[in-house]
């Protein structure tokens, strides 16, 4: 029996025996405490499987000297020198957390970009309004455009929209949108110029997609515009492919009889490019039989498909030309050009005088003669009220006020020369260079697409000629390498719940390089 319970339960045969005949209490026997409390040590284990899962392995000694700086934080009396475990409370903590790895982790470069760099990213590529009111009211003037279509505007529907909408909105245009009410994300809106008329018009009840209608006259002629932004369809909406063909269909079947132009504009995301695909059959067939026509045969989207479209009758004629510019966002610029009368730029009455033709004797003499030099008042109400009366008197006779009606045009406050000089540099500054080593296996498509997306220059070197630069790998770009991917291992071991901001990184960057090649003195 003793030796059946000793198998049980890990226990030598001879202290079992010692147990039995009451030589020995068990209840003392139980072992050293622990030194720091078993939550503590699953914290820490937690934060270590986050990192290991991150492609940043923690070393011993790295780990055994953030205990110490947990011990010191907590205040707990244990039995280590310095506050930091030896080896043998290591190997107990290992004991316990089998699950982690007793080899660091490989680094794995390319997700470790990923995690370091994803809130650069995010926020160039950012689908929101929000944070690129100054880029979008930039792309208004510079372009000249008469309207700009915005789909996933993430505007709520909240108070807060009116500051968003305030400064995406330029001198000279309005903004008319359908937000996402209480939602995250999507939201569709257009930046119309004042001078183009528009109606507003209901939107149509659907759930696979949002809209928002307005009908502008140019010329005498009428335009009736629909933005679309298509939902994706997932679990957790419901949605299906089969959702969208259907409303889509009857939604198109609503615009059929309104008379003047159609354009129905907006993110699909349906791969138009893909002809073969089921969904871009389906949805061909639809604008077909509705004798509407797409007019986008360039990508829209940095990975490479059309999702954003243009539609139009096909016997209206209305569009001259559609071409994808710049990026300003995941998607591209999509530029239409249509046969219209461009109407005339709004106007407004403004007031003026024209000071520099006053004649600076006469003013004075007539100022010598007035009452307020030659019989001022004591009381000093009277005073005031008699300098505002006879300056303006005298100004009114000299420079008197004149009014007349000037173009409104959208202008940016204190835009001059050296901010067009600074934009026209910024421009220059998103272009970036690739230098790959000509090897087949470090090429591929989507790197290749992901580049041009990207407006990056890619320079492929000659097979076999990568060794010529490895004295420069050695000497400039290894050791910046080498220190600069130890900050940033320091840096997210130490904050696994965080992301290297672009700011942080930067400063990284500029210590170690100072590090790596110090200034002569």
């Amino acid at each position: 029996m003793l030796f059946i319970t000793g198998k049980k339960y890990n226990i030598p045969k001879s202290t079992m025996q010692v147990y039995a005949k009451g030589h020995s209490n068990p209840e003392s026997a139980l072992g050293r405490a622990l030194a720091i409390p078993l939550s503590v040590q699953n914290g820490i284990a937690g934060n270590v499987q986050e990192c290991a899962e991150k492609s940043f392995g923690v070393s011993r000694l790295q780990l055994m000297a953030k205990t110490g700086k947990i011990v010191k934080a907590l205040k707990l009396k244990t039995p280590f020198r310095g506050d930091v475990p030896g080896k043998d409370r290591f190997a107990g903590f290992q004991k316990r957390h089998p699950e982690l790895a007793l080899q660091k982790p490989e680094p794995n470069s390319t997700q470790r970009l990923c995690v370091i760099n994803t809130a650069v990213v995010v926020d160039h590529f950012a689908k929101s309004i929000c944070n690129k009111s100054d880029e979008i009211s930039d792309v208004v003037k510079d372009m000249d455009l008469d309207a700009l279509v915005i789909t996933e505007t993430w505007l709520t529907g909240n108070v807060s929209d009116q500051k968003i909408v305030g400064d995406v909105t330029p001198a000279g245009y309005s903004f008319h949108h359908a937000a996402r009410i209480h939602k995250k994300g999507g939201g569709v809106g257009i930046l119309l110029r004042d001078s183009l008329k528009c109606e507003t018009h209901l939107r149509f009840q659907a759930k696979s997609f949002e809209n928002y209608q307005l009908t502008f006259i140019s010329g005498g002629i009428s335009v009736r515009v629909a933005i679309i932004y298509r939902l994706h369809p997932t679990k957790k909406n419901g949605l299906k492919a089969a959702d969208f063909f259907k409303e889509f269909s009857g939604f198109v079947d609503s615009l059929a009889t309104n008379s003047g132009h159609l354009l129905i504009l907006g993110d699909f995301n349906i791969h138009w490019d893909c002809q073969r695909n089921a969904d871009t059959k389906q949805l061909a067939d639809i604008l077909r039989s509705a004798n509407l026509r797409q007019h986008v045969q360039e990508r829209t989207h940095r990975h490479g498909h059309i999702l954003d479209l243009v539609i139009s009758r096909d016997d209206d004629n209305l569009i001259k030309g559609v071409s994808v510019s710049s990026m300003l966002s995941d998607h591209f610029l999509v530029d239409i050009n249509v046969s219209l009368q461009k109407q005339s730029v709004s106007s407004k009455d403004i007031s003026y005088r024209r000071y520099k033709s006053i004649d600076k004797e006469a003013f004075l003499a007539d100022l010598r003669v007035s009452s307020l030099v030659l019989d001022p008042p004591d009381d000093v109400d009277h005073l005031v009220d008699l300098y505002d009366n006879t300056l303006r008197d005298i100004v009114d006779q000299h420079a008197p006020l004149r009014t007349k009606e000037m173009p409104s045009r959208p202008m940016l406050p204190w835009y001059n020369k050296n901010i067009q000089a600074a934009k026209r540099h910024r421009r220059r500054a998103h272009l970036q260079l690739l230098i790959l080593d000509g090897h087949s296996s470090h090429e591929s498509l989507g790197l290749l697409e992901a580049a041009k997306a990207a407006n990056i220059h890619v320079f492929s070197l000659p097979h076999h000629t990568t060794h010529y630069l490895q004295p420069l790998d050695k000497t400039v770009f290894g050791p910046l390498k080498k220190h600069y991917n130890a900050k940033c291992s320091e840096y997210m071991v130490a904050h696994p719940d965080h992301k290297l901001t672009s700011s942080h990184g930067q400063h990284c960057l500029h210590l170690h390089w100072k590090q790596v090649f110090p200034q002569p003195t």
